[in-house]
C-alpha cells in the first residue's frame, strides 16, 4: 500500500491543485505534530479541506479529522498570520517532494514551503524567504532549517520535469548494477516509475549497460510521463490495494484498476479507510487489552481457589486421621504435659528419642511431631 507521495505524483497533485489560487484561508487545524488541514473557500466551489500530513501526503480531503484538544503554539502561529489570507500560487519547486504556497494577506506576504521528504516539514516564510517558524528545526550534512535564516531549496543535478540528454548520460553511464536501480536512484524518481521507463523504453530492468540510444529512449519516455493526461486510479492486486497513481501506468497492467475523478479523491477514499481501521483497531487493542487483564485476575483466582480446596481436603483429612486416633494421640498429649511439669523439654527430648510414634521435638518451640 502507498506510504508517501513520489516526485511524479506530487507533480499532478499540484497541476490539480491550481483551482486553489485565489482561495481564501477560513481556518487552520492541527491533529498531531504534522498533521494540519487548511479549511479554504473557493469561489463558485465552497469549502475545500487541503489535508497536510507530513512527510506523507497533500491532498483535498471530504472530511475533516479529530483535531487536538488545544491547538498548539505553531497551530495558533499559523492561525494569526494566515488566517483569511488569500493563497496566490501553488507550484512544485525543481524536481523535489518540495510544494510552494505563496500566501498574501491585507498588509503582508508569505511563503510556505511544505517538505514532504525526509522527516517532512511546514515552514513559513516572509516575503524574502527569510524562516519566521516551521514544525521543527531540521539539519543535514548541507543544510540547516531554523527560524532566523534563509530558506535554501534543496537542489539535484537531474530536473524530472526539464529533462535534457546529457544529465542523463552523466547519471546513468557510470555504475555497474541494474539501469532500473540507476534510473531510480539517480534520477530521483522511485521504484514504480523506473520501472515504468523501463517498459516504455522496451530496455531490460536487469540491463547494465548504457549507451547514447539508451539515453534518447530514456529521454524520451520521462517526457512521455512528465505530460501524461491525468488518469487517477486506484490499483488491486487480489483484491487488496496496490497502489494509487495520478496517471495510467503500463507497470500495472493486468491489475484490477479503479478510475477515479481526480487524484485527491483516489487518496481520501483509500487513506479515510484505513484511518477508520486503524481507528478500530485501537479500540479493539483497548479492549483487548481490558478483557486480558480481566482473564488474568480470573485465572489468579481459580488457581487461588484450586489452592484453597487442595489445601482444604489435606485439612479434613487430617481431621479425619486424627478423629480415629484420637485415644493415642489424646494419651500422648496427657503424657507430655505431665512430664512437663517435672522436666525440662531439653530431658524431655532425650526421654523421647527412638520412640515409635514421636517422632520429634521442638524444644524451642515446645512442640511434638508423632506419627499415627
Amino acid at each position: 500500500m502507498k506510504s508517501e507521495m513520489s516526485l511524479v505524483d506530487l507533480h499532478f497533485m499540484v497541476k490539480e491543485l491550481q483551482f486553489l489560487i485565489g482561495a481564501k484561508i477560513n481556518q487552520i487545524f492541527q491533529h498531531s505534530q504534522k498533521d494540519f488541514t487548511f479549511e479554504l473557500h473557493v469561489t463558485g466551489k465552497g469549502r475545500q479541506l487541503l489535508k497536510v500530513n507530513l512527510p506523507s501526503f497533500l491532498y483535498l480531503a471530504s472530511r475533516k479529522d479529530k483535531t487536538l484538544p488545544t491547538p498548539p503554539g505553531f497551530c495558533m502561529f499559523l492561525r494569526k498570520r494566515l488566517k483569511n489570507a488569500r493563497i496566490r500560487k501553488i507550484e512544485q519547486l525543481g524536481s523535489e517532494r518540495l510544494v510552494h504556497i505563496e500566501i498574501e494577506t491585507k498588509d503582508d506576504q508569505y511563503n510556505v514551503i511544505l517538505e514532504l521528504f525526509s522527516k517532512g516539514n511546514l515552514i513559513v516564510c516572509d516575503k524574502d524567504y527569510n524562516i519566521i517558524s516551521l514544525v521543527e528545526s531540521q539539519r543535514w550534512k548541507n543544510r540547516t532549517v531554523r527560524p532566523g535564516i534563509q530558506y535554501e531549496i534543496p537542489s539535484r543535478e537531474f530536473d524530472f520535469f526539464n529533462p535534457d540528454e546529457k544529465s542523463v548520460k552523466s547519471l546513468l553511464s557510470d555504475g555497474q548494477d541494474a539501469l532500473v536501480r540507476r534510473i531510480a536512484r539517480q534520477l530521483g524518481v522511485g521504484g514504480v516509475i523506473a520501472e515504468e521507463i523501463c517498459l516504455r523504453t522496451g530496455i531490460s530492468k536487469e540491463d547494465t549497460t548504457f549507451n547514447v540510444k539508451k539515453a534518447k529512449k530514456i529521454l524520451k519516455a520521462i517526457k512521455e510521463i512528465a505530460s501524461s493526461k491525468p488518469d487517477p486510479q486506484i490499483v488491486y492486486k487480489e483484491g487488496k490495494v496496490k497502489d494509487i497513481v495520478p496517471i495510467r501506468l503500463e507497470f500495472y497492467e493486468g491489475h484490477e484498476n479503479k478510475p477515479y475523478g481526480n487524484f485527491s479523491e483516489a487518496l481520501d477514499t483509500i487513506l479515510f479507510q484505513e484511518a477508520q481501521v486503524g481507528a478500530e483497531a485501537k479500540v479493539k487493542s483497548v479492549y483487548d487489552k481490558q478483557i486480558a487483564k480481566q482473564q488474568e485476575i480470573i485465572d489468579k483466582q481459580q488457581k487461588q481457589i484450586k489452592s484453597l480446596e487442595k489445601s482444604a481436603e489435606e485439612s479434613k483429612k487430617k481431621a479425619d486421621l486424627l478423629y480415629e486416633k484420637y485415644q493415642l494421640a489424646d494419651s500422648i498429649i496427657k503424657e507430655i504435659r505431665t512430664a512437663a511439669k517435672k522436666h525440662s523439654w531439653l530431658e524431655i527430648k532425650k526421654r523421647l528419642k527412638g520412640h515409635k510414634v514421636v517422632k520429634e521435638v521442638n524444644t524451642k518451640e515446645k512442640t511434638v511431631v508423632i506419627d499415627i
